[in-house]
């Protein structure tokens, strides 16, 4: 009996250890359930934000392909700007030394013109005085008049040489002259 005791304290302490393996493993696939189910999430929250960086890099790469591009379109833009350019400057420079030599020819002909117009001033001031002086002494009694019949009907003596009578036939024989010139319509 004791061998029959021994076996049953022995067959519930290993139902026992069974029951508690059991009821283990239980919580150890509940834990490991759990377990799983973060795992799950956090792999689809990290699939996602790698999707998400995926599509930022794609994104990224086509806009410097872009910009690659256009950096490209705009050298070969300021390669033919600078080019036109070199050409301009070359034009400016050789229309600066055009101008430059231009100048030089002109300066003779502008000094030669600028003496000749102070000449034909001093000319003209010279001929208005003496024009003036002429006025002057039309407008003075000359002493050749005294010598000149007073009664004299010529109308150019009468003008040069007018006599109080005289003076009033002298201006209307001009009008009479302007008359007679004047053409007829």
């Amino acid at each position: 009996m004791r061998v029959a005791v021994v076996l049953g304290v022995l067959t519930t302490l290993i139902s026992m250890a069974l029951a508690l393996i059991v009821y283990g493993q239980h919580l150890t696939e509940a834990k490991l359930n759990l377990q799983n189910l973060q795992l799950d999430q956090s792999e689809r929250a990290r699939t996602g934000q790698l999707k998400e960086r995926q599509w930022i890099v794609n994104l990224l790469e086509g806009q410097v392909e872009s910009k690659k591009k256009n950096l490209e379109e705009m050298d070969v833009e300021v390669k033919k700007l600078t080019e036109e350019q070199g050409k301009m400057k070359a034009e400016i420079d050789t229309c600066l030394a055009t101008k430059k030599t231009t100048e030089d020819e002109l300066a003779p002909i502008q000094k030669e013109m600028s003496d000749i117009e102070a000449s034909f001033n001093t000319e003209k001031e010279t001929w208005n005085g003496e024009i003036t002086n002429l006025k002057k002494q039309m407008e003075e009694r000359s002493k050749v008049c005294d010598f000149v019949k007073k009664n004299s009907t010529d109308a150019y003596v009468m003008k040069l040489c007018p006599t109080n009578e005289g003076a009033a036939n002298a201006e209307a024989a001009p009008a009479q002259a302007n008359e007679t010139s004047a053409p007829k319509q």
